[in-house]
């Protein structure tokens, strides 16, 4: 789901990449990569509020992770 995520967000269908992000957390709720990603993709919607509501988790859920670096990078973009 995540991949299917990744490519309907980049041939723009964000509605569609947001459902894909949003079943895969459904099926597996601490998945950090589909966390980001949906953070990501809120905060470009123009939807701060909930990016961040997504990143807090995300940065919880990655800590002391490899993707702890990835996520920081994405809040930081989400904070600028």
């Amino acid at each position: 789901l995540v991949a299917r995520a990744r490519k309907e967000a980049a041939a723009g269908d964000f509605a569609g990449a947001e459902a894909a992000f949003r079943a895969a957390l459904e099926r597996s709720p601490a998945n950090v990569a589909a966390r980001n990603n949906l953070a990501d993709l809120l905060a470009r919607r123009g939807c701060i509020v909930a990016a961040r509501a997504e990143i807090e988790r995300a940065s919880r859920d990655a800590a002391g992770t490899a993707l702890a670096a990835a996520v920081a990078a994405t809040r930081a973009e989400i904070d600028a």
